[in-house]
């Protein structure tokens, strides 16, 4: 199981961008502060989302954890999103189930409630990179065809959401017929779903 391009980002991150943990209860004075336990372990290549591969989701997100007096994650926050919620989601449930901690300690030496806050990026992984070329439209007699290269292999999609698709690039004042960004959300939906039929 090779470590994921997102574990290397935190595993930096928590490194030399990790924001000082914060005692949970208000006026406690920690003396030994939070720390994360082997967090190049948090997250690997086989917890990349499937679907964010197949849509070819990527991006940065920050999180906040808060971690409970014997170390182990309690709550998780996205405080930046990496602009898809797959990922997002996927970040919170993996930090939630794998992040520990060497607990704050207070000057009795009792571990105590504190906050983590980091962030890091998911990255594909140049193998599993989504080979799609861009969506292409073409008017016909009868309506619109639409097809789209993934992985070397051509694929047509249903007429009906491939007209869905010419209407509302023409309603956005968009080149209706030729070659559409992939990143359209309208476009980015009807490929996954191509995809998963």
């Amino acid at each position: 199981m090779r470590r994921l391009s997102v574990a290397v980002g935190l595993a930096s991150a928590l490194a030399c961008g990790s924001t000082p943990a914060r005692a949970g209860q208000e006026g406690v004075t920690l003396i030994t502060p939070i720390t994360p336990i082997a967090p190049g372990n948090w997250v690997t290549d086989d917890d990349y989302p499937a679907e964010a591969l197949r849509l070819g989701l990527s991006g940065g997100v920050t999180f906040l954890l808060n971690v409970g007096a014997d170390g182990v994650p309690t709550g998780c926050r996205i405080v930046e999103s990496s602009r898809s919620e797959i990922l997002d989601r996927a970040t919170c449930r993996l930090l939630l189930e794998r992040a520990r901690f060497n607990p704050a300690r207070d000057p009795s030496g009792r571990g105590r409630a504190a906050t983590f806050q980091s962030r890091f990026t998911w990255r594909i992984p140049e193998s599993r990179e989504p080979q799609i070329v861009g969506l292409r439209i073409v008017r016909e007699t009868r309506g619109y065809r639409c097809t789209f290269e993934l992985e070397g292999k051509t694929r047509t999609l249903k007429p009906p959401i491939c007209t869905r698709i010419a209407e509302s690039l023409a309603k956005q004042a968009r080149e209706v017929e030729g070659v559409v960004p992939l990143g359209l959300p309208e476009v980015v939906a009807a490929i996954a779903d191509s995809i998963s039929e």
